[in-house]
């Protein structure tokens, strides 16, 4: 953690955290407002936020809120942070935060027929960032629990970061989401069912366009006709 921002860290845990409640929370936000004017705190943040390397700096909390701040003052954060962030929270909301402060400056081409393959994609910190999602997580396999080895793996960091890329909702991360949920894996049955499971609440118009924005063959989009 470097030195400013460990200073930083209390006073952004209370600006940002309910836990401390509204009137501490605006307390802080106050204060924080008062010394942007007078000190030039948005420019050590901006200092800090190209230095900073550990994602253990903030809590979750005080994460959100140095990416909402960065976002709203223009700061990028390094790729290999947002990647840690990434690992460190299961938070979908998290995630979203996250992946837009590391597509916002993407240059993405107009969309193509077709689906990239995860390990083909041509953003770096996507493509790192679903693959990390497709790594088969399974228990250790003991003389006593074997059977788990016929088991499919589990799926939960692909679907929070499925969902997420859906959220953000941009041509690049909705690429990036397409790509992982037709890529073919032994996780691939239950990503789909799980995204066919938030499909399925939604008005028949926003599915088709979802399918459509997803090439997600798998869809009851035909059968809605």
């Amino acid at each position: 953690m470097t030195e400013i921002l460990s200073l930083a860290a209390d006073f952004i845990e209370r600006m940002s955290n309910p836990a401390y409640g509204l009137a501490v929370n605006e307390e802080y936000s106050f204060r924080f407002a008062h010394l942007s004017d007078d000190d030039g705190v948005d420019g050590l943040l901006r200092h800090e936020a190209e230095r900073v390397r550990d994602a253990g700096a903030l809590s979750a909390h005080g994460w959100i809120w140095f990416l909402n701040w960065a976002r709203a003052n223009d700061v990028a954060l390094g790729g290999d942070l947002l990647l840690d962030l990434m690992d460190r929270w299961a938070s979908v909301f998290m995630h979203v935060v996250i992946i837009d402060a590391a597509t916002r400056y993407a240059q993405w081409p107009e969309r193509r027929r077709g689906v990239f393959h995860p390990a083909e994609f041509p953003d770096d910190w996507l493509r790192e960032t679903m693959m990390r999602a497709l790594r088969q997580e399974r228990p250790e396999i003991g003389e006593k629990n074997r059977d788990l080895a016929l088991e499919p793996p589990r799926t939960e960091r692909a679907e929070n970061l499925l969902i997420a890329l859906m959220q953000v909702d941009r041509p690049i991360t909705q690429d990036a989401a397409a790509a992982l949920v037709n890529h073919s894996w032994a996780g691939q049955p239950r990503l789909a069912e799980f995204l066919l499971s938030r499909l399925k609440p939604m008005d028949r118009e926003t599915r088709r366009l979802w399918a459509k924005q997803l090439q997600f063959t798998q869809s009851d989009e035909g059968r809605d006709r």
